[in-house]
């Protein structure tokens, strides 16, 4: 019963895995990159324009930067998330031990003051890169 089941569950994966390639690749011809998704590009273009973002790939400074803090604040995240499950482990693997679990609080506390600081920071640059760009800019 149990492998049959994981049968299904892999037949179900690959299916949703492989299904997005192949209605792709029926919108264009053979050999030639998908390039004809003009009506979900456009859509997506117009959607993304209302809301105030870039529709084309520029490199311009603010770009760049806006990138930048973006990757480090993922992976920020990441190291906060990673840092909550260990500390997370530790408490419950504590089995009753004072210290562990002391040690435990402590790494999530310190995890959530990384975290608070962090948000303190991008703030901080967010409002002084918007000030400085709106004095450049106009």
């Amino acid at each position: 019963m149990r492998q049959t089941i994981n049968k299904i569950v892999i037949g179900l994966l690959l299916v949703l895995l492989f299904v997005p390639v192949f209605v792709s690749a029926a919108d264009s011809p053979p050999g030639e990159p998908a390039q004809n998704l003009s009506g979900a590009r456009q859509i997506t273009n117009e959607f993304a324009g209302n809301l105030g973002y870039a529709t084309k790939d520029v490199a311009s400074p603010e770009v760049i930067v806006g990138r930048i803090v973006n990757i480090v604040l993922s992976f920020l995240g990441t190291i906060f998330l990673v840092l909550m499950v260990v500390g997370g482990i530790q408490w419950l693997t504590a089995g009753g031990n004072e210290e562990k679990v002391t040690a435990a609080k402590s790494l999530i506390m310190q995890a959530i003051i990384g975290l608070v600081i962090v948000f303190a920071a991008f703030m901080i640059s967010y409002f002084v890169l918007g000030l400085i760009l709106k004095a450049v800019v106009g």
